[in-house]
């Protein structure tokens, strides 16, 4: 189970006679819950928020893979049937970590969706962590370059079972997964793709403009 289902499940416990924490019982106070204030009025929480450090920006333009920032969006085809794929990816933790969201649609419904985070060295090494929609997580990884990417997911023995490939294109870039069975048999294509860089909204492109901080 996820680290958010056992968080909940122990939040859940608060309070209950198990832990000792009923109102009326244990220790004075227990059990109640205070209001909240938090830059708001009594009782109004508000979410706090990371706010990243002035050196984020540049991190952001430094990293290897900040190629892959903003939109991307284009044709699909899989084992499945033709898709259109739609990715958003930005910078988060500092500048430290990407955070991408994805996802297929074919005709006028989603079938399909992901979220990724990558961790991306000086030298272009990252490793991919896939959170699907069919409750898959998956690790990757692999190196990534002026002229594209290619990571791997390999199996307990290390073993490459799955070959993720993208190639740099005047647009964007074309996409490739590739897939085999046997660990030393052929790659056989399960997926390829060919995606374009989309334009940013013009508020964001107002927020690029005024410079994240150096």
């Amino acid at each position: 189970e996820g680290a958010g289902e056992v968080g909940a499940r122990q939040c859940g416990r608060v309070g209950s006679s198990a832990a000792g924490f009923r109102l009326g019982r244990g220790a004075p106070g227990a059990g109640r819950v205070p209001p909240v204030v938090a830059g708001g009025p009594r009782g109004a929480a508000t979410r706090p928020t990371w706010e990243p450090s002035p050196r984020a920006g540049k991190r952001l333009e430094l990293s290897p893979y900040a190629f892959y920032r903003g939109g991307f969006r284009g044709a699909e085809r899989s084992a499945f049937g033709e898709s259109t794929g739609t990715t958003q990816t930005e910078g988060i933790l500092d500048g430290r970590w990407f955070h991408s969201v994805y996802a297929s649609e074919a005709a006028g419904q989603v079938v399909y969706a992901g979220h990724g985070f990558t961790r991306c060295d000086a030298e272009g090494a990252y490793e991919l962590h896939w959170f699907g929609s069919y409750g898959e997580y998956q690790q990757l990884a692999g190196q990534v370059g002026l002229e594209g990417a290619e990571a791997y997911l390999r199996d307990a023995e290390g073993r490459a079972l799955e070959r993720h490939t993208d190639r740099r294109t005047a647009a964007g870039y074309r996409f490739l997964i590739e897939k085999r069975e046997d660990p030393e048999g052929e790659w056989s294509e399960f997926m390829s793709a060919t995606y374009t860089k989309l334009a940013p909204p013009p508020a964001e492109e107002a927020e690029a403009g005024g410079g994240e901080g150096e």
